[in-house]
């Protein structure tokens, strides 16, 4: 009997442990296409409320994405360019994790570099209450991953690695990883997605890209390879639960951040947040930047209800496909009809990146002011308003003219998933997705 409680609260706390399951990416300048650094990461947390948030720090102005109701920072960038990142550790002594966001809001407001970080670190009086995976970088194309627990920390430098990239998931590197599985039981399973993605993606293209960071937020292989797709129904209503804890994506994962700094010249203004403020499978990804005026998306900030308006609708439906904490409903996520949540979401997504992606084009050239940046930010909150309203009014008997549109969101999120050199044109509703590597093809 004894032994079947500790087995049970053993169970319990590795479930709580597993909750704060963050996936991140550190990738150097000399990984991408263009020399832009970039940060990933995808937040679980049993915490959902998110907005975005511009605050002055002790030093620094700094934008981060945060919790709703008390403004904790949980990623983000400051004016300088320093940008910094997280994810528990759960294989470090003296586990303490109430200082890691802690840590972040503190690197934020006072710290213009890694070194600056890694001497703040080494100024704090030990012990700390911090067991977590740092990744930081800055304007001088300084890109890194510091392990940090209550006494000592050790950093890794992307620009070191073989292909320039580094991938935590909740287990550090510098601890011994025996027992990991047991206490985290997801965290290898991620980390070997991730780390066999972008393998594919940078011996394929040569380089690591957003977009490539992007299409892993989403990603929807497990650890074997298994593509969901490839179960795909073209019946939306079929009914097909599948268990979706081993995934990068899952039921617990709140956002998605992907900050791109800067190449060597640029000014630290035009580092740039790429985020999903809700569950990245059913919220758009839009571009924020430190502007003069502060400009933010009203969408993206609290409203009067307590919550930010994008990160609620990604929320209810990201709900809505799920049957438990455990299991989704493929058909809903995803079919080959193009209706799934995911597929409607990337449809609208294409038009904000794509109107983002040239704002910030034109902000690097000096043709786009604080003034475009407002202009996009409105044109943002009326488009996804629009968009998602139909989204939540979709109905399986009353399809009307909308079919144009759903065969339209089905061949964009193709586009999306093939980013890796195979793009489509049209594809067949009887389309079968192969798999190459770790990257989906078309084969009709």
């Amino acid at each position: 009997m004894f032994r079947l409680k500790l087995l049970f609260l053993f169970l319990v706390v590795a479930f709580q442990l597993t909750v704060n399951a963050c996936t991140i990416v550190a990738v150097s300048g000399r990984a991408t296409a263009d020399g832009r650094p970039l940060l990933l990461k995808n937040r679980d947390s049993k915490t959902w409320d998110i907005k975005i948030r511009i605050g002055q720090g002790v030093n620094y102005k700094y934008l981060c994405q945060c919790i709703a109701t008390n403004g904790s920072a949980y990623s983000g960038y400051n004016e300088t360019g320093f940008a910094i990142i997280n994810s528990h550790s759960y294989n470090m002594p003296n586990r303490d994790y109430a200082w890691n966001a802690y840590i972040m809001q503190m690197a934020l407001e006072r710290c213009a570099s890694v070194d600056e970080f890694e001497f703040m670190l080494n100024t704090l009086s030990k012990p700390i209450s911090v067991c977590a995976n740092y990744g930081v970088m800055d304007a001088q194309g300084n890109v890194s991953i510091i392990e940090v627990n209550a006494y000592t920390h050790t950093r890794y430098n992307a620009n070191d690695a073989e292909c320039g990239y580094l991938i935590r998931t909740n287990y550090s590197f510098s601890q011994d990883t025996t027992g990991v599985s047991l206490v985290s039981p997801t965290s290898y399973p991620r980390y070997k997605i991730a780390s066999s993605y972008l393998e594919d993606a940078f011996l394929t293209c040569g380089y690591i890209s957003k977009e490539h960071l992007l299409v892993l937020s989403r990603c929807l292989e497990n650890c074997e390879g298994n593509d969901l797709r490839n179960m795909a129904s073209f019946d939306e209503n079929a009914y097909t639960p599948i268990d979706f804890r081993y995934y990068v994506p899952r039921y617990t994962t709140t956002s998605m951040m992907i900050i791109e700094g800067l190449k060597t010249g640029e000014q630290p203004n035009l580092t740039v947040a790429w985020t999903a403020i809700g569950p990245p499978v059913a919220t758009v990804t839009v571009p924020y930047l430190i502007t003069p005026s502060r400009s933010l998306p009203k969408k993206a900030k609290k409203g009067e209800d307590g919550h930010a308006w994008l990160c609620y609708q990604g929320q209810m439906l990201k709900n809505s496909c799920f049957v438990d904490s455990i299991s989704i409903d493929l058909a809903k996520l995803y079919n080959l009809r193009g209706t799934g949540v995911m597929q409607r979401v990337m449809a609208i997504e294409e038009e904000v990146l794509g109107r983002g992606k040239e704002l910030v084009a034109r902000m690097r050239t000096g043709e786009a002011t604080d003034n475009d940046v407002v202009q996009y930010y409105a044109w943002v909150d009326d488009y996804v308003e629009e968009r998602y309203t139909q989204i939540g009014n979709y109905s399986n008997d009353n399809m009307g003219s909308g079919c144009d549109a759903i065969s339209h969101s089905y061949e964009e999120e193709m586009k999306y998933f093939n980013i890796l050199g195979r793009r489509v044109s049209t594809v067949s509703p009887n389309a079968i997705v192969k798999r190459s590597g770790n990257i989906g093809i078309i084969l009709n």
